[in-house]
């Protein structure tokens, strides 16, 4: 098969062969290609058969769902020395046939545009394709098809939608780095390469998508016939699935003249019920023995971990004398209650935390471009447990995730509290860690705190290390380099003498000195003459300071 960027030209069997105008925004077929197409011949050996596959495979990116096509023939090649050209083969060759008379007409992009891609998945194959999103509608801009083999047949759904994602983005990464991509599923995917707990494979595809700029869109009405004929061929069957029962929770509370009490029936998902019942150690209405059964429910439920409840009422089951209550439930005095706390992201600053979470809850990034990328590379790294963020690490359990006002906390109460013992920045960052928190400016913000504590800075050891680096001097031999200097004025001795010239040899620490009067140029050189020439030879260097 020969490829240029205006012609494609190969035969199926021999004297027949189809031509195809590739141009900029597609391939054009005219009627006498069309007609060259229909009068192909079924491949008859191996070896047409495997051309066959060959360049179907080379005209993937304007075939749909070209690895479910080309999966008849390529397993009639699994056995070669049996190979029969089977009734479904010859199907699938006509099938192919009336595709490739109607071949889509392929868009061309403007760069940044915004770009979507759906994903599709059947038992032999996933594929791609890439699409605009303009005024126009959705017009193709490339497929992409992917035929699986070895442990790739035993992935589950949803890992073969997320592997059609990953091959897409390997084999489409020009158009990832470029455009905004809109993933158009109806499939959890974000939800589930966002999960901390998925399996190896998933949070490596998770990383790597990590650097796109990715959205995911719940699908709607699909706008153009191409795509709907993408979504629909060789698709299986959807299995419906009975939607999962989730808590139901029958509440009440009541109070007479002697007593107040609460009921509560928990029944699970699957069936189990349990009952439970509270007699008010304190004198209360009716209203507030409603509000005690369903504070006292909701922190059960949480407990339980019950994510989807329904609540109903129930009978005075526990106002009753005691020798009235049921045998069933578990009764036991309590006293008031003072309510569980609620919070939502957003009460306080949460900083750099309300960014992830928010993203990961809702799935809508912040409308600052770099903000928005800095959080679709993170969220990978955080997952959401019972309202709070954690960060999870290679070497190390997960780790919380602490606002600016609750690291600061942290960081007083690690650093000078009960049991701080005033460490340096970098010892508090890694306590910091081994009690498992975290936060973006971890050292940054340990040494800004170590710098400003006040004990620290009164009792701390005076530092004697110079404020620059110490540059040393080498020398190779003695009496080769020496290092000059001038001291005083002294008290005056006999002569008037009140300063001293001294010269120090770098390698054996030889000292020569000599009392001066005064300070003139020619003493220095008889200093020189005298004391280091005459002794021991000429000096390869003399380091002074040049002072006056």
């Amino acid at each position: 098969m020969r490829l240029n960027p205006t012609k494609c030209t190969f035969d199926i069997t021999a004297g027949k062969f189809l031509g195809f105008i590739v141009h900029q925004r597609g391939i054009d077929a005219n009627p006498d290609k069309i007609k060259a197409i229909q009068e192909m011949q079924s491949p008859k050996t191996v070896k047409e058969v495997q051309r066959l596959a060959g360049r179907i495979a080379a005209l993937s990116r304007f075939i749909s769902r070209a690895g479910d096509k080309s999966s008849v023939f390529l397993r009639a090649l699994k056995s070669a020395k049996d190979f029969k050209w089977t009734p479904e083969c010859e199907e699938a060759f006509h099938q192919l046939k009336s595709h490739l008379e109607n071949l889509p007409r392929l868009a061309s992009v403007k760069d940044g545009e915004p770009l979507g891609l759906y994903l599709a998945a059947s038992n032999l194959a996933v594929s791609s394709v890439l699409v605009t999103l303009d005024k126009i509608g959705e017009r193709p801009v490339y497929y992409t098809s992917h035929v699986l083999a070895g442990p790739e047949l035993r992935y589950a759904p949803i890992e073969r939608i997320a592997l059609a994602l990953i091959l897409a983005s390997r084999k489409l990464r020009p158009y990832f780095q470029t455009h905004p991509i809109k993933v158009i599923t109806d499939k959890p995917l974000r939800q589930i390469l966002s999960k901390f707990d998925v399996a190896g494979r998933m949070l490596k595809w998770s990383v790597e998508l990590g650097e796109f700029d990715i959205e995911y869109e719940p699908r709607k009405a699909i706008k153009g016939q191409v795509l709907a004929d993408f979504l629909s061929e060789l698709m299986p069957p959807p299995v419906p699935q009975n939607p999962t029962p989730g808590w139901t929770i029958h509440i009440d509370g009541s109070a007479n003249s002697e007593r107040g009490g609460v009921g509560l029936v928990f029944k699970d998902p699957s069936g189990h019920v349990y009952e439970h019942a509270l007699r008010l150690g304190f004198r209360a209405t009716n209203n507030e023995a409603e509000y005690e059964a369903l504070m006292f429910g909701l922190k059960v439920a949480a407990d339980l971990r019950a994510a989807d409840i329904e609540a109903d009422a129930l009978a005075k089951l526990a106002s009753s004398r005691a020798t009235d209550t049921p045998t069933g439930p578990t009764v036991r005095t309590v006293g008031p209650s003072i309510g569980p706390t609620l919070m939502t992201v957003g009460q306080e600053d949460g900083g750099w935390t309300n960014e992830i979470l928010y993203f990961k809850q809702t799935g809508v990034l912040p409308e600052d471009k770099a903000a928005a990328r800095r959080v679709r590379r993170a969220e990978s790294w955080y997952c959401i447990i019972d309202g709070c963020l954690y960060r999870r690490g290679f070497s190390r359990p997960l780790l919380r995730c602490l606002n600016p006002t609750e690291a600061q906390t942290t960081l007083a109460e690690i650093h000078e509290g009960i049991c701080g013992d005033h460490v340096g920045a970098r010892t508090l960052a890694h306590m910091v860690l081994r009690q498992g928190y975290y936060w973006p400016t971890l050292r940054k913000d340990a040494q800004a705190y170590v710098q400003n504590c006040e004990p620290c800075q009164k009792h701390a050891r005076f530092q004697h290390r110079p404020m620059v680096p110490l540059s040393t001097a080498d020398c190779a031999w003695p009496f080769a380099q020496w290092g000059m200097d001038l001291l005083g004025p002294f008290p005056p001795a006999s002569g008037q003498r009140r300063f001293l010239i001294v010269g120090v040899d770098y390698f054996t620490k030889w000292l020569e000195a000599e009392p001066l009067a005064s300070i003139t140029e020619k003493q220095v050189e008889w200093f020189v003459w005298k004391n280091i020439i005459t002794r021991f030879g000429l000096p390869k260097a003399i380091i002074t300071d040049n002072g006056t």
